[in-house]
């Protein structure tokens, strides 16, 4: 008779022999389906229609409309796993707000099967949803590899920013100090100005966040922040100065949000009249918003709904005026 000890131990073995085969059949049925599905994809002219229309939007100033963010949806509900449409709708996601959706998408499968790109996507969710800590957790593999990773130590040092953890923040942006620096990344160094004013070192902090203003003028926590610190040293001027451009700065941003807010309703309308075939309605609409509108893909693509309204309508006069306008913006 074998031993107790003997029995356990065989059974351990062979319980972990059949979780490992489990895993490795289920890594080689993931990757299957992959293929299988990529394969799908390269065979159907129609999706690859769609995901190329939807791409070029996105690179043309991220104008998505919503019927194309309906495809994007049946793309993703019929290819999960191939590469270049999640791509896609994670993008499209970010451009929506919509971190809820992009969050649980991105777990789909489980953290442990993303790869290095999606998880710094799921670490930038994660901060959105302010679950820093768990940020933080999937980011520590990843910068254990690639220790100099401008981005990796970047979003590790606004986790530990904003779970109050100053000094270990201080240190994730200065290992990567200089990249910050030569590329221009104005949010990383006014966090770690704050992180400096925090640990009460203000010369420092001033230095910081005044780099971050010349950067950006109007960097509203940087010029906030200084009017605090001037205003704690006594420095009344430099304080009211600081103040001042705050307040000038937030309310030019609600100004542009009311602006903002006002074209996020023109397009919904604008595409419901589209779909109704209401085209003048459609061309109403387009006109008005082309005017004040600085984006280049968004004025393109009100141009060609322009156009392919004044086509539906029988003006071909105005549908070349339109063309016209629209080969100028693809010039550029």
């Amino acid at each position: 008779m074998r031993s107790p000890g003997k029995l356990n131990f065989e059974t351990t073995v062979k319980r972990l022999a059949l979780q490992f085969i489990f895993c490795v059949f289920l890594l080689a049925a993931c990757q299957n389906s992959v293929e299988s599905e990529s394969a799908q994809f390269a065979n159907d002219p129609q999706a690859q229609a769609d995901l190329s229309r939807i791409k070029s939007g996105l690179s043309q100033g991220g104008v998505v409309s919503g019927n194309d963010f309906e495809a994007l949806k049946s793309l993703v509900d019929k290819y999960p796993n191939v590469p270049e449409v999640g791509k896609a709708y994670r993008s499209v996601l970010v451009i929506r707000n919509d971190f809820n959706t992009l969050e649980k998408f991105l777990l789909r499968n489980g953290v442990e099967n993303l790869n290095a790109e999606e998880t710094q996507d799921l670490a930038r969710v994660y901060i959105k949803n302010g679950k820093s800590a768990e940020a933080l957790g999937i980011l520590a593999p990843l910068i254990e590899n690639s220790k100099s990773d401008v981005q990796l130590r970047s979003l590790a040092g606004v986790c530990n920013f904003n779970l109050g953890r100053f000094e270990e923040a201080g240190r994730e942006f200065d290992a990567v100090w200089d990249e910050i620096l030569s590329k221009k990344m104005v949010n990383e160094i006014a966090t770690r100005g704050v992180a400096y004013y925090r640990l009460r070192e203000k010369e420092k902090a001033i230095e910081v966040l005044k780099s971050a203003i010349d950067l950006d003028p109007d960097h509203i926590t940087s010029n906030y922040t200084l009017s605090r610190i001037y205003g704690e040293m006594g420095d009344t001027a430099k304080a009211k100065y600081y103040q001042k451009k705050t307040d000038e700065i937030q309310n030019r941003m609600k100004a542009a949000t009311k602006v903002k807010s006002r074209q996020v309703v023109d397009a919904y309308d604008l595409e419901k009249a589209w779909e109704g075939k209401n085209y003048n309605k459609v061309i109403e609409i387009a006109t008005r918003l082309i005017p004040n509108m600085t984006d280049r893909g968004q004025r393109l693509i009100l141009y060609r709904y322009l156009q392919e309204s004044y086509l539906a309508l029988g003006s071909k006069a105005e549908a070349e005026k339109a063309e016209q306008e629209i080969r100028k913006l693809e010039s550029k």
